[in-house]
């Protein structure tokens, strides 16, 4: 009787670690999750050593993004002072010179935003979404 319970525990291991095996194995189909699809850059603006934005108004679509570009010596940043209903207020917070910062604009309405410190000398800009 020990020989034949010997054989079934052998053979029991056998199916257990052909069953991992196989699951294991799976179908090559992966359950990550997949990453985001990437968002459009309709428009670059850049942030000039004359302490402007260039261009000064822009037009997307819904879904696209916008990247400011900091091509001054300068400390600047990006941060809205209106938005329409429901649109999402984004702030860059410090870009040094040569620092990007994107935003995608999911709302569609008119964006005003502005530069600190470059608010005090008119450093302001807009962006205005249309729907798609």
């Amino acid at each position: 009787m020990g020989d034949v319970l010997k054989a079934v525990r052998g053979a029991s291991a056998v199916v257990l670690i052909g069953l991992s095996l196989g699951a294991c194995a799976g179908d090559g189909a992966s359950t990550a999750p997949a990453a985001p699809a990437a968002v459009e850059v309709a428009r670059v603006i850049r942030m000039t050593a004359d302490g402007q934005f260039s261009p000064a108004e822009v037009r997307v679509r819904q879904g696209q993004a916008v990247e400011w570009q900091n091509t001054s010596p300068n400390i600047r940043s990006v941060k809205t002072t209106g938005t329409p209903t429901d649109g999402q207020p984004f702030d860059s917070g410090r870009l040094n010179s040569g620092a990007t910062f994107r935003h995608t604009f999911t709302v569609p309405g008119i964006y005003r935003y502005v530069s600190e410190p470059g608010e005090r000398d008119g450093m302001a800009g807009i962006v205005t979404v249309d729907p798609r």
